[in-house]
């Protein structure tokens, strides 16, 4: 879980990004941030909508929207993305999670990793996960499966939930004593993670430029 309102309830065969100057009921849309960025919010009365908004507009001058309410529309616009021939830098995902696990709108967690397509060099940099506990559980944890699936590395927090602060736009770490944003890549059978911090910095992913908010 996490704090706040972060997932789609109606979407056909093909996900329609919201751009970032559409007006779209909250309850009718998917997230993904553009500018070659992606993000796939959790749109359901306690999902992220608000923060998705305020973080993608934060972070990218330009993004596309797609909410997700069940785990089949989550499937269902991972596999879109997988499948479309734009490539994507970071895709964010701002979804409820556990140990191993994604929820969805009144679903138990959700773990069949093996029905999201596989990305291949889709996405160039990053998948940031925030969810709680993405990190957690070692090679059962939704940040491993996920970079089996996307061939790219995971960011995500570890050993905590994860929280939304509106005033400086920015995920934070629910314990700061024993939680810790790291970095998730597996590379066949071998898993790599690495110690990011435990203060969240939109450098973590490689082409932020807080600046004038570039790509490198």
């Amino acid at each position: 879980t996490a704090t706040g309102s972060w997932g789609l309830s109606e979407i056909g065969e093909e996900p329609v990004p919201v751009k970032a100057s559409t007006v779209v009921e909250a309850s009718k849309v998917v997230s993904i941030t553009a500018k070659s960025d992606g993000s796939i919010v959790l749109d359901n009365p306690n999902g992220f909508n608000s923060q998705g908004r305020q973080m993608a507009t934060h972070y990218s001058l330009e993004y596309e929207m797609y909410y997700v309410r069940s785990s089949s529309d989550f499937i269902r616009t991972w596999n879109y993305l997988a499948s479309r021939s734009k490539n994507i830098d970071n895709l964010i995902l701002m979804l409820h999670g556990g140990k191993g696990v994604l929820y969805f709108y009144n679903e138990s967690g959700w773990n069949n990793f093996l029905q999201l397509k596989y990305m291949g060099n889709k996405i160039r940099g990053n998948i940031l996960l925030l969810s709680c506990h993405g990190g957690s559980d070692g090679a059962n944890s939704v940040a491993t499966k996920l970079s089996k699936r996307s061939n790219t590395s995971v960011i995500c927090a570890k050993d905590c939930s994860v929280n939304y602060d509106y005033i400086s736009k920015s995920p934070f770490l629910s314990d700061l004593k024993n939680g810790r944003w790291i970095k998730t890549y597996v590379n066949g059978n071998q898993i790599r993670t690495s110690i990011l911090g435990y203060i969240w910095d939109y450098k973590y992913l490689w082409h932020y430029n807080p600046y004038n908010y570039s790509y490198k």
